[in-house]
């Protein structure tokens, strides 16, 4: 899965490669739960680093609870692939 890199406008967390990436669209097709995954992924995080989620949406379910953990947040579409989505998690 290719996404673009991040733009100056993004805030500097979300420089450098993610510890993970999760493709929350291939999930949603298998019957699995995004939120799931990203919330196991999300307790093996390492200090500063942070999850990209990919997406051909907006998630805002998902934004709006794991914002509710008192996480970084940053998303945006993806500039170079029309209709995918970058959520940025720290």
């Amino acid at each position: 899965m290719t996404v673009a890199p991040p733009d100056e406008g993004d805030p500097d967390w979300v420089r450098g490669e993610p510890q993970f990436t999760v493709n929350g669209t291939e999930l949603l097709a298998r019957g699995e739960v995004p939120l799931n995954v990203v919330n196991d992924l999300l307790a093996r995080l390492a200090p500063g680093g942070f999850l990209l989620l990919v997406t051909h949406f907006e998630p805002l379910p998902m934004i709006e609870s794991i914002g509710k953990q008192n996480r970084r947040i940053h998303h945006k579409p993806d500039g170079q692939h029309p209709g995918q989505h970058l959520t940025y998690i720290g």
